[in-house]
């Protein structure tokens, strides 16, 4: 599912709030992680991309940057 900026924000704002220990950003098209990223302090998995068997691809990103 590709979201664009502002539904990517509210995304991780939503994983904040609820203490998301998962959160799949897979298939975005980001090119860079927003900062807001470490607010996620609860989060252990992070997931950019993943194998789709059935269009016999890989759904990622092409993260070029990450915050510190």
């Amino acid at each position: 599912m590709f979201m664009d900026k502002q539904e990517l924000l509210k995304i991780i704002e939503k994983a904040r709030v609820e203490e998301w220990e998962e959160l799949d950003l897979a298939g975005n098209e980001l090119t860079e992680l927003p900062p807001e990223i470490g607010s996620l302090v609860k989060l252990k998995r992070l997931i950019l991309g993943k194998w789709d068997s059935k269009k016999v691809e890989l759904i990622g990103n092409n993260i070029s940057f990450l915050p510190k």
